[in-house]
């Protein structure tokens, strides 16, 4: 069922036609969106130009920054101001290559393995830990835990 819009209004509540009427003797409610002379339209061509340029150059300066193939470059000049190329390469990373340790000696699957520092523990589903080197992989302890 559609209805009219001169029916819609004259089946209005009272408190909103009152309300109707006070926000449309506002005088910007009166005014239309569009400029009213040329030079209204000038200075909204204008503003919008504006707008529209200055929201370009910060989206290439958000860009250009936080791009991920530029953002390490741009982070790391953050903190190089007055320092040498000598003191900035005291903080690189140090990383040593490891070989695996092939630990054997468990009769049953391994369960667990914890290490700390320079001590490897295993445990086998038969219960039984061993404690191992963790540079040379030799066996130093053999604790049984059969109940």
């Amino acid at each position: 069922m559609a209805v009219l819009p001169q029916d819609a209004i004259t089946k209005r509540h009272p408190l909103e036609v009152k309300a109707a009427e006070v926000i449309s003797q506002q005088p910007w409610a009166q005014r239309a969106a569009n400029p009213q002379n040329r030079v209204e339209l000038v200075l909204t061509v204008l503003l919008g130009l504006a707008s529209l340029v200055l929201g370009i150059y910060f989206m290439m300066i958000l860009y250009k920054c936080v791009c991920p193939r530029n953002y390490a470059k741009w982070r790391s000049s953050w903190g190089t101001q007055g320092r040498t190329s000598r003191e900035r390469l005291r903080y690189q990373k140090k990383i040593r290559e490891s070989v695996p340790l092939l630990l054997q000696g468990h009769n049953q699957a391994v369960d667990c393995v914890v290490t700390d520092g320079p001590l490897v523990v295993t445990s086998c589903l038969g219960g039984e830990l061993r404690v191992w080197d963790s540079t040379s992989g030799e066996c130093h302890t053999v604790i049984d835990r059969q109940w």
